[in-house]
């Protein structure tokens, strides 16, 4: 069981590098096609969402891929798109609503998807770049992780918002009463996306 589990680990590592040096190049190109956008013909851009200042700084460090630092208010957080790339997301309020108020989540996955390094990227990436409190489990048994096995409804009676997230061929986020699910795909621009979206969101940068 433990040199299964061993190959399993080292197939999502394997998938992982892959997706970061796709992802590298997407990113690149993300950030270089906004250059046409309203709010991204310079480095450095000031917004100012509930009367607080942010500031908007591309930058790139040896070995990383590019992005967009964000500095306001309390808070220093990572991104891809410029706020204005993201508008009309498909979000409805209540999970809109959960994602600026909650402090404590849960985050649920399926770990038999076919891109279970989007997702290990994922709980890493949202816990590093959102001010919330965070744990994990999965929708159903496997040998890939230790976690606990958790439904929506468990998650409702624990009292703790759960993200269930869930691989598909579109993106959204929608609240379920249990969860709040989001649906993501694997095409990269996508991904970023609903990533973007979330991070913006919990750092109280609301996006219409």
């Amino acid at each position: 069981m433990k040199k299964k589990k061993n190959s399993n680990l080292n197939k999502i590592m394997m998938g992982l590098v892959a997706f970061i040096f796709i992802a590298s190049s997407v990113a690149y190109v993300v950030l270089n096609r906004q250059d046409t956008g309203s709010q991204q013909s310079t480095n450095t851009l000031k917004l100012t969402y509930n009367n607080i200042e942010y500031s908007f700084e591309r930058k790139q460090s040896e070995g990383s891929l590019p992005y967009i630092e964000v500095t306001g208010g309390l808070v220093k957080f990572v991104t891809f798109y410029f706020p204005d790339a993201l508008s009309n997301f498909p979000i409805d309020q209540a999970s809109r609503d959960r994602l600026k108020s909650s402090s404590q989540f849960v985050i649920i996955f399926d770990p038999e998807s076919l891109s279970p390094e989007l997702m290990d990227m994922l709980r890493l990436d949202i816990r590093q770049n959102t001010p919330r409190l965070y744990s994990d489990a999965m929708i159903k048994q496997s040998d890939l992780y230790e976690l606990p096995v958790m439904g929506c409804s468990d998650a409702a009676a624990s009292g703790v918002v759960a993200l269930n997230f869930i691989e598909s061929n579109t993106t959204s986020i929608i609240d379920s009463g249990g969860c709040v699910n989001i649906t993501y795909s694997s095409n990269p621009y996508e991904f970023y996306r609903l990533r973007d979206y979330i991070v913006y969101t919990m750092n109280g940068i609301d996006i219409a």
